[in-house]
């Protein structure tokens, strides 16, 4: 089951000079989309979702939403103390504003993924209790402990298990590119090395395209189709590809005996001609 998606003012129509981090992340997931089939489309602020907003991505069978956080401060920290403190403007703290989009979206029947994304570090207290990009399992089970009791009051859940599952949907994408990584990585790694298009043309065919999405004053779905269309890309000429499950694979020994016997046989048969 898709978003239920309502056409609706962005929440920053009227202020939009445009947050660039914000924008660069949304072309990104646009370009990962024409090779991701999984992907069906990527959206920028979608109602009742602030502040996990910023990017929502919906594939087949899980949505992730993104808040991103980008600093020109390049020794700063994101702290868990900053997560799950209050706003000095009186807002909840980020973590609680988060389970609310989290409990939001528990109606629909996909995986759901919060994501805080950052160029920021984490601070010590932080770093301690991160598994890669997640919460440790131990500090979301075991009751005993400070950093459990932190987490758990900062965030408006009733249910214990459903606030162990919101913690499970977490991701702490920490130490990500900054704008020009990131532009940098768009050109490079997706329109130059995946797609063979040049990267500089091809970067400012996107953006314009992009920046017209990111301005525009509703929230809509943004479709392969229409990156497709921005890049002016023929869905002929992109290579397909088709992954091998090896734990559905099922080998097929006459089969490839009948290959090798095409492959190798000729050769034999020209090597011993000398």
């Amino acid at each position: 089951m898709s978003i239920e998606f309502e056409q609706s003012h962005k929440r920053s129509h009227g202020r939009r000079t445009g947050d660039r981090y914000e924008e660069i992340l949304l072309a990104y997931w646009c370009v990962r989309m024409i090779l991701d089939r999984k992907i069906l489309h990527v959206m920028h602020e979608v109602r009742d979702l602030e502040p996990a907003d910023d990017i929502v991505v919906e594939f087949t069978t899980k949505i992730e939403c993104y808040q991103a956080k980008h600093s020109t401060d390049q020794h700063g920290l994101i702290s868990l103390e900053g997560l799950t403190t209050p706003a000095s403007d009186g807002k909840p703290s980020l973590l609680h504003r988060l389970s609310e989009v989290w409990k939001e979206l528990q109606s629909n029947d996909k995986s759901i993924e919060i994501h805080i994304y950052t160029n920021l570090a984490a601070d010590p207290n932080l770093m301690k209790i991160l598994d890669g990009n997640k919460i440790k399992a131990e500090v979301i089970t075991q009751k005993r402990n400070d950093q459990h009791s932190r987490l758990m009051s900062s965030v408006n859940i009733s249910s214990e298990d459903h606030k162990s599952d919101f913690f499970r949907s977490l991701r702490f994408n920490l130490r990500q590119p900054n704008v020009d990584q990131l532009i940098n990585k768009i050109k490079k790694d997706w329109l130059n090395e995946r797609l063979g298009l040049e990267p500089e043309e091809a970067y400012d065919r996107l953006m314009r395209h992009v920046g017209n999405w990111f301005r525009e004053p509703k929230s809509r779905p943004i479709k392969r189709e229409d990156v497709l269309g921005a890049l002016q890309i023929d869905t002929t000429e992109i290579q397909q590809t088709f992954p091998v499950h090896w734990n559905e694979f099922i080998p097929w020994t006459s089969f490839q005996r009948k290959v090798i016997k095409i492959l190798v046989l000729p050769l034999f048969q020209w090597v011993y001609r000398f």
